[in-house]
């Protein structure tokens, strides 16, 4: 027997938005708007076409703008089919029959069972640059292809027909459909990935074959993308919007085109507004402020001395004041936080230290010290990386400066631009680097898989623990009482031995122009403009209060 599974499955609690009370915001004159022109403030450019290559948080955005999946996130905390017509799930949870309905790719090919088989497989496939390719460990002998002991023909996906395909699981998983409507579930085009795969280069995104609400109609790097809806997506009577135009600028920059009527939305989650700005602008009331699903926080290179001890790298975390960071320079309400897994997911793990221990981190310090053979005059150099934004570099150098104060340590700051902070990440050519997660899923699995195997794409530690995967592992296997505690178990063994310190929970801040409506901004960290709308005329910002 099996059940067929409907739509509406709650993503997670609705967002609770900031009262945004009429006010003397200097905003600029609302000017006559081109109608159904949307745009936008960003800070760092589109990184990839390919959904199976994507990393950065602004890059999801764009993949969910240029292709579709089964299932489509809504705002108001629902699923709403995509390319799935229909899924069927066996008694057991274990297996997915899912009819595709009639939709197309912009070279006129339809979009088939066989362009999620390729997709997903080329993912697995040892050495392909998949970054999140763990993500696809729920199905059937997914890991194991990926580690090289099972060929790929072995993955539990196949084609019962050109549009029917077949998903078996390793394990019923709860969170499976959300899974479903990430970019990294999305299919690619089969000949073209092929093709491309077969032989790689720099791709125009004008080349890609897409299947999403919009399409890409010019792109100049660090400049602006400009995407306009597609012509062949199988829902675009639901597309109101006839432009989105993203700008690339600075965060001060970006304020002031927000005066002058020059973009509609400013700050979060594409990029921020200035640090010196937000404590006026939220006296004001100027800025909306939302919670996210979102965690900021160091990774510590566990390969690299002297953070190859773990009572170094704890005497590092107890060292830093968080509570200051979020209170002098973050300042949208994050709470700060030495857990991995946010507040609001109940995991409740007992192993997170004091946000801020002065006494703890001397002696665990000097108990590293001691275990390394060091004095802190032969401590080797330390630097501390970060994608360089106001923000990043306030936190940097409050940071560099707590160090010196309670461990005696030099810590040096290298920015740089986003591109060439991700690429030392990924090679393991740094020490400590700011970073951050976001979950794609509204589980507290999807932050504690990041850790569990230190090649994981996104892991990038060089850590992995015997006790946290066999928790991590347990948890798959047991019920809805028992998975808690045994991700709450993994949460500790993390944060005991502390390959990445906690620094505060995320929010999202941004303002914008009244007239633009229907945006859905996800606690997860992506924008979706599939319903959004601009009107000519607006009264000024901000809007009246709710």
């Amino acid at each position: 027997m099996k059940r067929v599974v409907g739509f509406l499955f709650i993503l997670f609690t609705s967002l609770t938005f900031y009262s945004c009370q009429q006010s003397q915001c200097p905003t600029g004159f609302m000017k006559p708007h081109e109608e159904g022109l949307l745009r936008v403030s960003i800070d760092n450019d589109l990184s990839t076409m390919d959904p199976r290559r994507v990393r950065d948080l602004n890059t999801m955005t764009f993949m969910r703008m240029f292709y579709e999946g089964l299932v489509r996130a809504k705002s108001d905390g629902t699923y709403e089919p995509a390319v799935a017509e229909k899924i069927e799930v066996s008694d057991d949870g274990k297996v997915y029959t899912i009819k595709l309905k009639e939709t197309f790719w912009t070279n006129g090919e339809r979009v088939e069972a066989n362009d999620f088989i390729y997709a997903w497989k080329s993912m697995l496939t040892p050495g392909f640059p998949a970054p999140n390719a763990y993500q696809l460990y729920p199905i059937k002998n997914a890991q194991a292809i990926k580690d090289g002991k099972e060929f790929v023909d072995a993955l539990g996906v196949f084609e019962k027909n050109k549009t029917t395909l077949v998903i078996e699981l390793e394990h019923a998983h709860p969170e499976f459909m959300q899974l479903l409507s990430t970019p990294f579930y999305y299919p690619v085009n089969y000949q073209w990935a092929k093709d491309y795969d077969d032989s790689p280069h720099t791709i125009n995104p004008g080349e890609v074959p897409l299947n999403g609400p919009f399409v890409p109609k010019s792109w100049h790097q660090q400049e602006s993308l400009v995407a306009a809806p597609n012509p062949t997506y199988w829902d675009a009577k639901a597309v109101k919007l006839k432009k989105v135009e993203f700008i690339y600028s600075d965060n001060n920059t970006a304020l002031q085109m927000f005066k002058q009527d020059g973009v509609d939305w400013v700050g979060s989650p594409l990029s921020t507004l200035p640090m010196d700005a937000l404590a006026a602008l939220k006296k004001e009331n100027c800025v909306k402020i939302v919670p996210a699903d979102g965690m900021f926080f160091i990774r510590m290179n566990t390969a690299k001395p002297p953070f190859t001890n773990a009572n170094i790298r704890r005497g590092f975390s107890q060292a830093i004041d968080r509570k200051s960071i979020v209170e002098n320079i973050t300042l949208a309400g994050q709470p700060p936080s030495t857990s991995l897994v946010p507040t609001n997911y109940g995991l409740g793990s007992t192993a997170a230290h004091e946000i801020y221990d002065p006494s703890r981190a001397a002696s665990d310090f000097a108990r590293g010290l001691k275990e390394l053979g060091l004095q802190t005059d032969t401590f080797p150099p330390v630097t501390l990386s970060y994608v360089y934004s106001d923000r990043n570099h306030k936190i940097a150098q409050t940071l560099q400066r707590q160090w010196k104060t309670l461990l005696g340590i030099d810590v040096s700051l290298p920015p740089s631009e986003a591109k060439v902070t991700m690429d030392q990440i990924r090679r393991g050519d740094y020490m400590m680097a700011i970073g951050s997660w976001f979950a794609d899923i509204h589980d507290p699995i999807n932050y504690l898989d990041v850790f569990k195997y230190k090649n994981n794409g996104t892991n990038n530690t060089g850590w992995e623990n015997a006790k946290y995967i066999e928790a991590l592992e347990k948890s798959t296997t047991v019920g809805t009482d028992e998975r808690k505690k045994s991700l709450a178990e993994a949460e500790s063994i993390l944060l005991q031995e502390m390959p990445i310190v906690p620094l505060f929970e995320a929010t999202f801040s941004y303002m914008q122009k009244p007239r633009v409506e229907g945006v859905y901004l996800s606690p997860l960290g992506y924008m979706d403009f599939k319903y959004a709308s601009v009107a000519k005329y607006a009264d000024d910002f901000p809007p009246k209060g709710d």
